[in-house]
């Protein structure tokens, strides 16, 4: 499974990313990377889901200057 943004500003400059947000979106995003199960549990009836046995890539096109930006963040 992928994530792709051809403009990643519009991942690193929205909420997701927020200085609130950030560590807890990283810790999802690695946890998918290891193959981790996707569990999406809903009210409704039907509407749950759970991926498993596949990993999760992301993909975004960045100017250098964001690239630097968010490679500089400790």
């Amino acid at each position: 499974m992928g994530l792709f943004c051809d403009e990643g500003r519009q991942f690193l400059g929205s909420s997701t990313m927020s200085q609130d947000n950030r560590l807890k979106v990283v810790t999802t995003l690695s946890s998918l990377w290891d193959g981790s199960p996707i569990d999406r549990a809903r009210s409704m009836d039907g509407e749950s889901l759970r991926a498993c046995d596949g990993r999760v890539s992301l993909h975004l096109m960045l100017q250098p200057y964001l690239a630097m930006q968010l490679f500089s963040d400790p």
